[in-house]
C-alpha cells in the first residue's frame, strides 16, 4: 500500500548570519524539486533550504514534501532574503549532488500569499545555542 507523506516547515530568521550566497532583494519565490525514485532520495529540507540562504535579512519558508512510489517532490515557498532565483537550481545541485538529475523549477509568488508569523503565533521560541538569533518553527503533518 502506498502512502503520501507531507511535511510543512516554517523558518523565520530574525538576525543576520553568515551564508555563502550573495543577498537578494525581498524575494517571493516557489521552488519545486522533483526527483525520480530511481535517482535517489530527496535530502532533508533543512539541508536544501540552507543552500539557498542569503547573507543577512529576514527569511521565511514554507516547505511541503510528497513521497510517491515513482518520485518525490519538495516544494518551498520562500519570502525575504534568499539567493537570486536564477542561481537556485545550480546552488541546490552544488550543495546536494543527489539533485543532479532532479527537475528544479523556480516561479514567482504573489507577495499577498506570504503567511503571517507574528510574535503571537510564534510564542516564546528561544534562539538556538549557536547564537545566530534564528527562530525556527516547525509543523509536521503526515498524510496516509
Amino acid at each position: 500500500m502506498s502512502f503520501r507523506r507531507a511535511l510543512s516547515l516554517a523558518v523565520l530568521a530574525l538576525a543576520p548570519f553568515a551564508a555563502s550566497v550573495a543577498r537578494a532583494d525581498d524575494a517571493h519565490l516557489k521552488v519545486t524539486i522533483t526527483l525520480a525514485a530511481a535517482d535517489g532520495k530527496l535530502p532533508q529540507p533543512d539541508k536544501m533550504i540552507h543552500a539557498l540562504e542569503a547573507v543577512g535579512g529576514e527569511r521565511q519558508v514554507k516547505a511541503r514534501l510528497e513521497k510517491g512510489d515513482q518520485s518525490s517532490t519538495a516544494t518551498f515557498e520562500l519570502w525575504g532574503h534568499w539567493a537570486p532565483s536564477a542561481e537556485i537550481p545550480a546552488l541546490l545541485r552544488q550543495a546536494q549532488p543527489v539533485l543532479a538529475k532532479a527537475n528544479i523549477q523556480v516561479a514567482t509568488l504573489d507577495p499577498a500569499q506570504k503567511p503571517s508569523l507574528d510574535d503571537e503565533e510564534l510564542g516564546d521560541v528561544p534562539a538556538p545555542a549557536d547564537g545566530h538569533g534564528k527562530r525556527v518553527v516547525k509543523k509536521v503533518t503526515v498524510e496516509r
